[in-house]
């Protein structure tokens, strides 16, 4: 998985994204399994899903939030962050639905789902969730089949010229909205998503 990651950040060099120069450092496997069990002691935690952390753990601050932006509409949560979503819940039942948000913007988020009783990026499908939409959680909008296919289908999208940069520096797909439907839906068979209207209104 870290070398999809690292794959992916290269082509993002390459282009001058913004949210390369604000992407935290990130934190050691043990540290953030030890966070991670805290709050899903029933799970495992594969060593796939904890190198996401180890790549980078969040996003800096910045008043532009186009600026952070590292996958199309969404930047990354870092684990504390996301801690603290689940932690907080007295509506949403992360916990119950073994779910764990790991993309964000506003108050939309990416979210890995435990399959097999496990965080896994080759296994455990990415869902939809936003929280003015409780009801969106359970049982939840699958959007990608898994980490793996959600970076592997934009580093296509990188290399074909489908993300590309707008006269602002930012990562956009506007012009390419159908090729970039097309791609997902061919790469996420299991994520009946794709091929509908844009996610994020």
């Amino acid at each position: 998985m870290k070398e999809v990651l690292i794959r992916y950040e290269n082509l993002l060099t390459q282009i001058a994204i913004p949210c390369i120069k604000l992407l935290k450092p990130g934190i050691p496997i043990e540290e953030s399994l030890l966070k991670l069990k805290s709050q899903f002691p029933s799970l495992i935690i594969e060593r796939n899903f904890l190198e996401f952390y180890e790549w980078h753990n969040g996003t800096k601050d910045t008043d532009n939030y186009l600026n952070k932006i590292i996958i199309p509409d969404f930047y990354i949560l870092d684990i504390e962050e996301a801690i603290n979503q689940v932690e907080s819940d007295d509506i949403y039942s992360w916990k119950e639905n073994q779910c764990l948000p790991i993309l964000t913007v506003g108050d939309e988020h990416l979210c890995i789902k435990a399959q097999n009783g496990k965080f896994d990026s080759y296994e455990s499908p990415i869902i939809y969730f936003a929280t003015w939409d409780y009801a969106s959680i359970n049982p939840g909008k699958q959007i990608y089949d898994n980490l793996l296919n959600l970076f592997t289908g934009n580093i296509k999208a990188l290399e074909k010229g489908i993300i590309y940069t707008d006269e602002k520096g930012n990562m956009d797909i506007e012009n390419t909205m159908d090729e970039y439907w097309k791609l997902n839906k061919k790469i996420n068979p299991n994520s009946i998503y794709w091929g509908r209207g844009n996610l994020v209104t």
